[in-house]
């Protein structure tokens, strides 16, 4: 029994030592060390967080340009097609009919035109044919008929004119020009020979001078070349010489000949002065016939109108038949972009309507190009007026939690979108787009995208946790504390700071505060806060 008091006596001191223990550590936490803050250098973000729906940047509704039947439809939901791929076909037997309905109508008109065209070609050629013929025969004997005299009298002055001028113009050449011409070339000949013959004395002189030793082998070089240009010019003086003898005689053979050939068509006029006078009857019978040719060429016109009507068939019927072949191509849809099936929309049997001006069309599957992806947000005006086209954003998805994403503001909408509830006190929201930089193929259009954009950002700057200051209108505060830990009934002093950046949980300091201040928690003027883990506040 003393053995189990004697224990009973230990625990009893052990459990009165602890209590006063933890009386005395109780006592001491009364000044708790977290209610001060050091001021310390950092990094101050403010981000704009927000939620939007992944889309593709690229959707096309893909429609037919031929009303019929769906024959047949290549493609499913979620598959992958590219660019120019068969995708669908319409039903081709009915435009196919069209088209050949077309083609043998137009054979038939074009037919038509170039037998219209053959009539009129050999009906002008012969009526043009008749008419001139008659002219040139009415021509001919008005002239033997009223001025055969006046017309032989006239040919033969022209060509006493152009015997004398042909005359004149040889002595011009063998008394002026080719003299003229001769003493020239020859005078260039010379001069090309005193050059040639200075510049071989000027060569023998410097090759004298190199052999003493007074000129340089360039200098003798040069005179060398000298020597071979002169020579070519002299050649060349030489060779225009004769070939200048050369062409005078000929001048001269063809001036003989012109005035052989102007006395041979005087003689031929004052032969023509002794021919009879045409009959006035001859005239008068074929100005008749020149009549009847000219009332024949106007058949021409006539037929070229039936021509015309039957080539405006021909251009209808081609056009109509270009129609049908185009809708012939369309009947086979191919892909207008790569991209993935998101909708079927159509089945195989089903009628489909044509896109055209009428019509919007019946639209067959949606093509949505992943390739590139956007995330569409409703952002509230606050948000919205910190952004920037450009931007950097980090994309998270709910679907892929393991997944993060680079992305870029791509678009803000320039107006707002329909206020939430329709009341005064809405909030008003902007369309915005962040294009995903770094798709990947796991992603689906409509899943729910994160995206979290740093609008502002200040690097090694002061920073305080946002709940050590004191805001009283557009002042800062904080407290001082005189003594750390601050005694229990010591209290704080409260200074006035400048703040820069701010998001909510630390806050840039600007002035009045330096690195490794300590501040003090402001205390709580809120209300009393009861519960289950915190008492009653005093």
């Amino acid at each position: 029994m003393k053995r189990l008091a004697w224990i009973f006596g230990i625990l009893f001191l052990l459990i009165c030592g602890v209590g006063s223990y933890m009386a005395t550590g109780l006592k001491k936490a009364d000044v708790k060390t977290d209610d001060v803050a050091t001021v310390t250098k950092g990094d101050v973000e403010v981000d704009v967080v927000d939620t939007g729906t992944i889309e593709a940047a690229k959707i096309v509704q893909v429609k037919s340009q031929v009303s019929g039947r769906l024959a047949h439809l290549y493609v499913d939901e979620g598959d992958h097609v590219t660019q120019g791929q068969l995708i669908a076909v319409i039903d081709p037997r009915e435009t196919r009919l069209l088209v050949e309905q077309g083609r043998a109508q137009l054979a038939g008109a074009q037919s038509a035109v170039e037998k219209n065209a053959i009539q009129i070609q050999q009906r002008r050629q012969t009526a043009l044919s008749e008419y001139q013929q008659a002219q040139e025969r009415l021509q001919q004997m008005q002239a033997e008929s009223d001025a055969q005299p006046a017309l032989t009298r006239e040919a033969i002055v022209q060509a006493e004119t152009a015997l004398n001028q042909a005359i004149k113009e040889r002595d011009r050449l063998v008394h002026s020009a080719h003299p003229i011409q001769r003493a020239s070339a020859l005078s260039t000949q010379q001069q090309a020979q005193a050059n040639f013959d200075a510049a071989q004395s000027e060569y023998a002189r410097q090759q004298a001078l190199l052999a003493k030793q007074f000129a340089s082998q360039h200098d003798v070089e040069t005179a060398k070349q000298n020597v071979e240009v002169a020579k070519a010019q002299l050649a060349s003086a030489n060779e225009s010489l004769q070939g200048l003898d050369a062409e005078l005689e000929a001048e001269l053979a063809k001036a003989n000949e012109q005035i052989r050939q102007d006395q041979a068509a005087l003689d031929q006029a004052r032969t023509n002065a002794i021919q009879d006078h045409v009959k006035r009857e001859d005239y008068l019978s074929q100005l008749q016939q020149v009549q009847q040719a000219r009332a024949a060429l106007a058949d021409v016109p006539i037929m070229e109108k039936d021509r015309d009507q039957a080539q405006a068939t021909v251009d209808q019927l081609s056009s109509s038949l270009a129609d049908s072949e185009r809708q012939l191509g369309e009947t086979e849809i191919r892909a207008p972009i790569t991209g993935i099936v998101s909708k079927k929309l159509m089945q195989e049997g089903e009628l489909v309507a044509s896109l055209s001006s009428f019509s919007a069309g019946t639209a067959i599957i949606y093509l949505e190009d992943r390739s590139s992806l956007v995330v569409t947000m409703d952002v509230n005006e606050i948000d919205t007026a910190l952004m920037a086209v450009g931007m950097p954003a980090t994309i998270t998805i709910d679907a892929l939690p393991n997944l993060k994403l680079q992305g870029k503001v791509k678009k803000i909408a320039p107006t707002s979108l329909a206020a939430d509830g329709g009341g005064q006190d809405a909030v008003v929201k902007y369309e915005v787009q962040v294009t995903v930089l770094n798709a990947d193929p796991r992603i689906r259009t409509g899943m729910t995208a994160k995206v979290n954009m740093t609008v502002a950002q200040r690097k090694g700057v002061l920073t305080l946790p946002a709940e050590y200051i004191i805001k009283d209108g557009d002042k800062r505060y904080v407290e001082l504390p005189s003594v750390v830990p601050l005694k229990p009934d010591e209290k704080p002093q409260r200074k006035e700071i400048t703040i820069g950046l701010e998001n909510g949980s630390v806050t840039e300091i600007l002035s009045g505060l330096a690195l490794g201040d300590k501040v003090h928690r402001p205390a709580f003027n809120g209300p009393s806060r009861q519960g289950f883990i915190s008492g009653p506040s005093n």
